[in-house]
C-alpha cells in the first residue's frame, strides 16, 4: 500500500568551502560531511479505517468461537460491532546524512545560487536505517463477548502492536531548477544574509513485518533563510530551513481483505476474544519532522579515496567500500567508476591510507 506523507523540517545547514571572489561566476561542488552532519527524524503515516469487527464463531465450522453483541447487557449471539481505526506507521532516530549540490556564488553584485542538491538523508554510507513501530488505533462503542465472556468498554482507542520494520531509503534531490537569491550586506564586513525557495522531491521506502512499503514522490518547496560569512579565506554559508506542509485526504472506500484479530479481554482481563476485522480504507494523515546540521566543504573529494567527503581516508571509507561490496553503479564506493565496488577501488583507499 502506498501513502503520501506530509513533512515539518526545522534544520539548520552550515555550509564551508573557499571564499569566492567578488567576480566568480562559476558553480562550486560541495561535499556533505557526514561526520559532522547529524539529522533527528520523526515521521508518521496514518491509514484511516472504517469497519466492523465480528466474533469467529460459527454454528457449523466453529461452534466453541468467539460471540459478539453491542451494548454492556446484550444478550448472547453473534453481531458485527461498527469501529472506527487507524492504523499507524511510525518512528525516528538519528542519522547522518550525506550529498552533494552546487554552490554559485557572487559576493560582488549580491547573488547566491544553490542547484543540483542530493542529499541521502540517511547517509546511505553509515547504513543506519531509522525503526518503526506499526499500530492499530481501534475505536468502538461498548460490547460484550462470548467465548471468552469479557466485556470490552468503549469510547476511546485501544493500541494494537502490528510488527515492525524500518526506513531503508530517503532521499531528497533538487528538481534541475535552480535556487538563486540577493546577498545583502548585513553591516559587517565580509558577512550577508539571504533568502532563497528550493524546489525537492522526496523519497522513502523501507519495510514492516519483512513487506517492503514506498511513499510515492513528494514535492516539496523550501523557504531556506541564512547567512553567508567570508573569514580568513574560507566560506561560510548557514541555512535554516523551517517548513511545515501538511496534507491528509478522503479516499473513495476501498474495501481490505478480512483479519483475524486475537483481541486481548479487558474485563476481565488476562484471556483473548478471536475476532474477525472487515475494513474499509477511507483516507490518510501523515506527518514528518525533521531537524538537525549538514556541513559541506568544496574540497572534500580531493582526497583520492575519501569516500565519505570528511577530508581524510581512513576506516570509515574501508567501511564503506566493504558495504557496497559488488555491483554497485554509482555507489560512492565504486571509486574508479567501473560499476563494481571491488579490489581496485580497496586499493585507491590504501594508497592514500591516512591523507
Amino acid at each position: 500500500m502506498k501513502l503520501q506523507y506530509l513533512c515539518s523540517w526545522t534544520l539548520p545547514v552550515v555550509l564551508t568551502g573557499l571564499a569566492v571572489s567578488s567576480d566568480a561566476g562559476t558553480g562550486d561542488t560541495f561535499w556533505l560531511d557526514s561526520n559532522d552532519s547529524s539529522l533527528t527524524s520523526q515521521v508518521s503515516t496514518e491509514a484511516i479505517l472504517d469497519g466492523t469487527l465480528i466474533g469467529n464463531w460459527d454454528a457449523k465450522t466453529n461452534p466453541g468461537g468467539t460471540k459478539t453483541m453491542p451494548g454492556a447487557w446484550g444478550e448472547e449471539g453473534n453481531e458485527p460491532i461498527p469501529l472506527d481505526a487507524r492504523q499507524e506507521l511510525a518512528g525516528g532516530g538519528a542519522t547522518n546524512p550525506s550529498g552533494t549540490f552546487t554552490l554559485n556564488i557572487d559576493t560582488g553584485i549580491g547573488l547566491i545560487g544553490i542547484e543540483d542538491l542530493d542529499v541521502d538523508l540517511l547517509g546511505g554510507e553509515t547504513l543506519v536505517d531509522i525503526p518503526l513501530d506499526s499500530t492499530v488505533y481501534m475505536m468502538f462503542d461498548t460490547f460484550r463477548t462470548y467465548n471468552p465472556a469479557s466485556l470490552f468498554v468503549g469510547g476511546f482507542e485501544i493500541p494494537i502492536p502490528a510488527g515492525s520494520g524500518s526506513i531503508t531509503s530517503w532521499a531528497m534531490a533538487q528538481d534541475g531548477t535552480v535556487a538563486g537569491g540577493v546577498l545583502v550586506e548585513t553591516g559587517t564586513p565580509g558577512s550577508w544574509t539571504f533568502s532563497v525557495e528550493a524546489l525537492v522531491t522526496m523519497t522513502m521506502a523501507g519495510n514492516v513485518e519483512g513487506q517492503p512499503f514506498e511513499f510515492p514522490p513528494q514535492e516539496i518547496l523550501l523557504d531556506i533563510q541564512g547567512t553567508c560569512v567570508e573569514l580568513d579565506g574560507a566560506l561560510t554559508i548557514t541555512m535554516q530551513l523551517d517548513e511545515l506542509s501538511e496534507s491528509s485526504q478522503d479516499i473513495p472506500p476501498i474495501p481490505l481483505p478480512e483479519t483475524p484479530l486475537d483481541l486481548p479481554t479487558i474485563l476481565p482481563p488476562g484471556d483473548v476474544a478471536q475476532v474477525v476485522l472487515a475494513m474499509e480504507l477511507v483516507g490518510f494523515a501523515d506527518s514528518l519532522s525533521i531537524s538537525g546540521t549538514l556541513v559541506a566543504r568544496g574540497d572534500a573529494k580531493q582526497t583520492p579515496g575519501d569516500v565519505n567527503g570528511d577530508g581524510y581516508v581512513n576506516v570509515d571509507d574501508l567501511l564503506v567500500v566493504i558495504s557496497q561490496w559488488g555491483p554497485c553503479s554509482g555507489c560512492s564506493g565504486d571509486l574508479n567508476e567501473d560499476g563494481v565496488v571491488g579490489v581496485d577501488d580497496l586499493l585507491v583507499i590504501l594508497a592514500h591510507w591516512g591523507q
